[in-house]
């Protein structure tokens, strides 16, 4: 069933360095969870986002957690996804006394980053970029030794540096000696990827995407006697995201409609990329869609 998530906590946090960098910080309560996962995206604001779903001990591509050995993988009835009617779904659990840190590292960076938290029962702490500690325990989310606590999702501006690292702190003001095991699920960041670093690194000799060399059909390589007929399929596809560029600050709705071309460019029989390629090339335009805000 669709319900309405009210969303009652908004913070906006400032982060100075070279660059002044704003991030937002959405705090959703336990009643965000719904079984069905699709629907519950769609409220979390994460739908189309890369997830980690902890089901398995391989994550996905882009996500690393540190300190490895500091937690663990195990069945629990407050997961946030992954159960299939059956039995539970598999969290990550981490536990350590008052100071004890957990870090989601995204060496590639991302613009939006998620995590739903269940069994918190002190009023821990999360930082961004190494940034300063943000209380997590304000409503809606609470605090629940044995049941889910909330969503957390945070959100940089286009224009502001990539979130590449998120810090959970187990943490209490009064007793610096305590300690508890907190379980993390559904982890879910959209990579940031921004048009004009795209378009640029199509642009270049030779070019490339999220550092991998342009790969075209089998056979086609970037020189050589196919070189003009591979080097106009890719000039046509970066003159789509080109257009986007120069449409998306008056003409969003034509935005959107160049990005959707040059991502059909990408899937099907005719697709004109292959391998890790199509998929970085994927991801990325995906990314900046949701970030225009363009239909899914």
């Amino acid at each position: 069933m669709n319900r309405l998530v009210q969303v009652a906590s908004i913070s906006t946090f400032w982060l100075l360095s070279s660059t002044a960098s704003a991030y937002e910080l959405i705090r959703f309560g336990p009643e965000a969870f719904d079984p069905d996962t699709a629907t519950m995206d769609i409220g979390l604001g994460v739908s189309g986002f890369i997830i980690e779903d902890f089901e398995d001990a391989d994550f996905v591509n882009g996500l690393t957690i540190n300190p490895m050995g500091s937690w663990f993988i195990h069945q629990n009835p407050y997961y946030w996804d992954g159960a299939d009617g059956s039995e539970d779904g598999f969290v990550a659990t981490f536990a350590g006394s008052v100071g004890a840190t957990l870090v989601f590292d995204i060496p590639g960076g991302a613009s939006s980053f998620g995590i739903g938290f269940s069994s918190a029962s002190l009023p821990n702490t999360i930082s961004i970029n190494g940034g300063p500690a943000i209380g997590l325990a304000n409503p809606p989310f609470v605090l629940d030794a044995i049941g889910r606590n909330g969503y957390v999702r945070v959100d940089a501006e286009p224009e502001d540096a990539a979130i590449t690292s998120i810090a959970v702190t187990i943490h209490h003001p009064d007793n610096p000696t305590t300690g508890e095991a907190i379980r993390v699920d559904h982890v879910a960041f959209a990579p940031s990827i921004g048009l004009g670093t795209l378009i640029n690194d199509l642009l270049a000799d030779p070019p490339s995407v999220n550092g991998h060399v342009i790969s075209l059909e089998p056979g086609i390589d970037m020189s050589g006697p196919n070189e003009n007929a591979n080097r106009g399929r890719l000039g046509a596809f970066t003159n789509r995201l080109i257009a986007a560029q120069d449409l998306a600050s008056t003409d969003l709705d034509g935005a959107c409609e160049e990005l959707a071309s040059a991502a059909k460019k990408l899937t099907g029989r005719n697709s004109w990329f292959i391998g890790d390629t199509a998929w970085d090339l994927l991801t990325a335009i995906q990314t900046i869609r949701l970030i225009f805000g363009c239909p899914v």
